[in-house]
């Protein structure tokens, strides 16, 4: 994940809270609003957010518009002020550097992404954020998710979280130029998906008997064991049981963090002087030099004067030399596999 991805995360979702505490005590909306701000601040895509509050509190409150103004001007402009007043490198040349910023996200250079078998250089499609979300979230989050989508008493509460859910996966799925590199742009729609659950899971235990709680509690704990088992190292965090069951694992990229780089380090260490060709992500390995874990002896080098190859498998930034070793049938010197048997990182001699 970015730096940025779980602050935003959690701004999205204090904010959503104090939002809805406003509509019945308006001076949670000032708090709202700081919040709201700070959001921005953090990552542009919490302007979701605010255009969602803003339409949502004229909504809420239309009989009553003139008695609560300052509010609904508050949560219109406290934010872009503090984005603003907050942010030093605008105070110069605000308006040219505010443009210019925009432009830049704009024009942000694609990650490349391997997804349903084929490497995206530019979007991937639509259906990305929404299929990523069903086949990384746990089986048992998404279907009590659904229920509670379902069987829900259809209050204001219900249908705000719906929406909070829905809107920042919809939002990178329609709306934002990248559409890549996991889940991380969509992070914010899982704490609501996560209350869902929660809600869904009290709706059901309110009208069903014991028998059947405890039925659905074991199979839950066997299918993320099962996945787990499966995707254990690192991926446990990542892909559920849909994928595991399915086998699906080469419709989608096998890394996309690169946490294996640092298992490697003790071997890159007792070989200082060899130079290894690092075609996914080698900055990333670069950081365990500069953070003293790894050898200041050791070099990343060009393919032809390589005398090994490290691949992660993170397949978006696979050249021609990672395919070919990635899917040979030569053994790594050094090899990191999940539970299921793939490769997560290898290492070859050229």
């Amino acid at each position: 994940m970015g730096k940025q991805d779980y602050p935003i995360t959690v701004l999205i979702f204090i904010s959503s809270y104090a939002f809805w505490k406003g509509l019945s005590n308006p001076k949670h909306i000032i708090t709202a609003s700081i919040l709201v701000g700070l959001a921005l601040l953090t990552k542009i895509n919490a302007a979701f957010l605010y255009l969602f509050f803003a339409l949502w509190l004229v909504v809420a409150w239309r009989k009553e518009l003139k008695k609560r103004l300052l509010y609904i001007l508050a949560l219109i402009a406290v934010p872009p002020a503090l984005f603003v007043l907050l942010w030093p490198w605008l105070w110069h040349h605000p308006v040219a550097r505010l443009l210019g910023y925009f432009i830049r996200l704009k024009n942000h250079g694609p990650i490349p992404v391997y997804y349903l078998g084929q490497i995206y250089y530019g979007n991937t499609p639509w259906h990305y954020p929404f299929l990523l979300t069903v086949v990384t979230l746990p089986c048992m989050i998404l279907l009590a998710a659904g229920y509670y989508g379902m069987a829900g008493r259809k209050r204001g509460i219900d249908c705000f979280l719906i929406l909070s859910a829905l809107i920042p996966v919809a939002a990178i799925a329609f709306f934002s130029p990248c559409k890549n590199d996991g889940v991380r742009l969509f992070l914010p729609a899982f704490p609501f998906i996560g209350m869902m659950a929660s809600l869904g899971i009290y709706e059901y235990f309110r009208r069903y008997t014991h028998t059947k709680l405890a039925v659905c509690a074991i199979i839950s704990c066997l299918s993320i064991v099962f996945a787990v088992g499966r995707y254990h190292r690192y991926q446990e965090c990542y892909f559920n049981e849909l994928v595991a069951v399915s086998h699906t694992e080469t419709a989608f990229e096998t890394e996309y963090e690169t946490c294996a780089y640092q298992e490697i380090v003790p071997w890159l260490n007792e070989r200082p002087y060899s130079k290894v060709y690092v075609p996914v992500m080698g900055d990333q390995l670069m950081i365990h030099k500069a953070l003293g874990t790894l050898s200041p002896a050791f070099e990343c080098s060009a393919y032809k004067d390589a005398d090994y190859v490290v691949i992660l498998a993170r397949e978006g930034s696979f050249d021609e030399v990672a395919w070919s070793y990635y899917f040979s049938n030569e053994t790594p010197v050094f090899a990191i596999k999940e539970g299921n048997g793939i490769p997560i990182l290898g290492v070859y001699k050229k």
